[in-house]
């Protein structure tokens, strides 16, 4: 996984062949963002009233395995799973509280310090985390400082 240089979750499906991602939508070779179903540690990530997909807070890093399952096999899943289901492991660490800091330029040349805390409990899916993120806008933007918080302790 470390050969796809992928930073979050979405970004690393998009890495992957046949796979896209879009704000709230997961396709599988064209299927309807609406019919692929995203797994992570067994847990449903795809809202089944909206049938939408949040993968921010998920970093690539997390991952240890992906899984995709297209066709017949993915049924088993449940009824809306007909574009298909990603399985999504992720690695198990020791219980406790890690950190990870990171600094960068986006695509919009705005320039990012973020850090990220994380309580870590069976797996890094059923954990809390909490993010911090300063944007350094271009002069012409007010510069940003983001916090969330994402299933915390």
């Amino acid at each position: 996984m470390e050969g796809f240089n992928a930073r979050t979750l979405s970004e690393l499906l998009n890495a992957l062949p046949g796979v896209s991602v879009e704000v709230g939508k997961v396709f599988i070779q064209g299927s309807s963002g609406k019919d692929v179903v995203v797994i992570i540690d067994g847990r449903r990530i795809t809202d089944p009233s909206v049938k939408t997909t949040n993968l921010s807070g998920y970093w690539a890093e997390e991952s240890e395995k992906i899984e995709i399952i297209k066709g017949a096999g993915a049924a088993i899943y449940g009824d809306d799973t007909a574009g298909g289901v990603i399985l999504i492991t992720t690695r198990k660490e020791k219980r406790g509280i890690s950190g990870t800091w990171e600094a960068f330029t986006d695509t919009y040349q705005r320039s990012q310090i973020r850090t990220k805390i994380v309580q870590k409990k069976i797996s890094s899916a059923i954990g809390g985390t909490l993010q911090f993120t300063y944007y350094d806008q271009p002069k012409e933007y007010v510069d940003l400082w983001a916090i969330r918080i994402k299933n915390l302790f």
